[in-house]
């Protein structure tokens, strides 16, 4: 039953993804597929996942009663709840946002009680400790438990896909030498152009000093690349990532380098490395479930 539910759910995420290539291909209506239609489509799927993905592993099949939801929903429920009013002190409002990020903290906190029931468990029956516990559920329930950290992992995709389009940061100005663009909590400060004649193209280089709550970041040098046989210039942008936020400068345009003035975009963008975190942990729980690990504790036992 818990795959039936989860699969359906991918399959609905499918669908709402292809649908604008089905009607335009089957009933000739085209269908705008810009950011407000994967924001009414696409994020309520995406939290009916994340809600099943709490739900589902808890549920037993063909055995689900009222007492067994209260007993394994209660905690993990209060405890969301208590995660949510705190994020609202915090100063969250949007309701789709709150919603999300309450679900997430509902799937992990399911995950969460449903191992601590099976370690108790464990040290009744063989006395073993958390870790030496853990590793014995591991061996023996791969699968589910590499599906937890499957479960993770997505979790950490959605936080990082909600923190970075809810909390972006856009700022574009045009600078001169000397000149400084605050954006969030971060300061740029320009310091010149520099052009150059490449093998295969001409490069232009904008120089800019980040600093952030007074403290220097270094320096970073985005470039514009002219190559003859195009029309538009191709930029390359640099970045500076951390956990909490990525930061990226674009120059996106330039007086004569005589005139020292650079037209910079700063884009500050949240919890990106979240998402290629939860990337890495996919990946680990999908191994964990799929390489023989508890093939010796099943021999033994």
């Amino acid at each position: 039953m818990n795959n039936v539910v989860f699969v359906s759910a991918l399959f609905a995420i499918f669908l709402g993804t292809v649908f604008p290539l089905l009607s335009q291909a089957v009933v000739g209506v085209q269908v705008s597929v810009g950011a407000p239609y994967f924001n009414s489509v696409m994020a309520p799927l995406f939290l009916l996942l994340v809600f099943l993905m709490g739900v589902g592993p808890l549920i037993a099949w063909r055995r689900a009663s009222w007492d067994n939801l209260k007993r394994n929903f209660t905690w993990p429920t209060a405890a969301s709840l208590a995660v949510a009013v705190g994020l609202f002190a915090g100063g969250i409002r949007s309701f789709f946002l709150l919603l999300g990020f309450t679900l997430c903290a509902f799937a992990v906190w399911t995950m969460v009680f449903d191992t601590f029931l099976s370690l108790r468990a464990r040290r009744r029956q063989a006395g073993e400790g958390p870790l030496r516990g853990l590793g014995t559920l591991i061996q023996r329930n791969q699968r589910r438990y590499g599906g937890f950290v499957v479960h993770l992992g997505v979790v950490l995709i959605v936080l990082g896909i909600a923190g970075s389009m809810a909390y972006s940061i856009e700022r574009e100005a045009t600078l001169n030498v000397g000149e400084t663009l605050t954006a969030g909590s971060y300061r740029v400060a320009f310091e010149g152009l520099r052009g150059s004649q490449q093998p295969t193209h001409y490069r232009m280089e904008g120089t800019f000093q980040v600093s952030q709550n007074g403290h220097a970041l270094g320096r970073l040098s985005p470039t514009l690349k002219f190559f003859p046989a195009q029309d538009s210039p191709i930029g390359r942008a640099v970045f500076r990532s951390t956990l909490k936020e990525d930061l990226y400068l674009i120059l996106s345009g330039f007086s004569d380098v005589g005139r020292n003035q650079a037209t910079l975009k700063v884009l500050i963008r949240p919890l990106v490395l979240w998402i290629w975190l939860g990337g890495f942990v996919i990946t680990l729980g999908t191994l964990m479930t799929i390489l023989p690990l508890g093939r010796a504790a099943r021999t033994e036992a």
